[in-house]
């Protein structure tokens, strides 16, 4: 919906100020970064994020330039040539998030982009990450089922319920920038705030008993 992908079934939406509805279609100043890699498989990691660019007018030269650049800065120099197949799982999403940055967008949504990643490559992606908003300091949206992962990236976590999905909880996150994720889970402020976020979502991720599921006599 913030991307104006898909209209709400009740209610607005709002992003910079400016209204999304199904005319206006896809906001200009939102990027998405998706759970999994939407990379064209038969183009260059170059290629992949230069596509953007191209497709909003800028010159093979000048897309190629600013993709580079932006390849370099994720850690992916030296890879412009190589094809998704050739990358590992986190150069990928590397590839994808750079595809999404060089655009510049003001808000940018990522429906959790670590989650097929191994531990270690997600803890590198997330401390990654941290440095680029350092960088860019967009407006970002992070989705995602990992409670030291909210607590760790974010300067605000909002908690939903089971079903059907409503704000629960709306928590400010009492800790300052920069971070260093693999430091910051030594830090009382954070041990709290992970048990607070526990605390609220204890009763919706309990499984139902199955005596009293829908459909089940009891």
């Amino acid at each position: 919906m913030i991307a104006g992908l898909r209209p709400p079934t009740a209610g607005a939406v709002s992003v910079l100020g400016q209204p999304v509805t199904a005319r206006t279609g896809p906001h200009a100043d939102v990027g998405f970064v998706f759970q999994r890699d939407a990379l064209l498989p038969w183009k260059t990691a170059l290629q992949n994020v230069a596509l953007g660019l191209r497709y909003r007018g800028a010159s093979k030269r000048d897309a190629n330039a600013q993709a580079r650049e932006w390849l370099a800065r994720v850690g992916l120099q030296g890879f412009d040539d190589s094809f998704p197949h050739q990358l590992s799982g986190g150069m990928r999403k590397r590839v994808a998030i750079a595809a999404s940055l060089v655009l510049r967008p003001r808000v940018l949504l990522m429906d959790e982009p670590f989650s097929a990643l191994d531990a270690q490559t997600r803890n590198l992606m997330e401390n990654d990450l941290l440095a680029l908003w350092e960088e860019t300091r967009q407006t970002v949206v992070f989705v995602t089922h990992d409670l030291e992962e909210a607590v760790g990236l974010s300067d605000r976590v909002v908690t939903m319920t089971r079903g059907p999905g409503t704000v629960l909880t709306d928590r400010p996150v009492p800790l300052g920038r920069p971070r260093d994720l693999l430091e910051l889970r030594f830090d009382p402020q954070f041990t709290h705030m992970h048990e607070q976020l526990w605390s609220d979502l204890r009763d919706q991720v309990t499984p139902i008993d199955a005596g009293t599921a829908p459909g089940r006599s009891s």
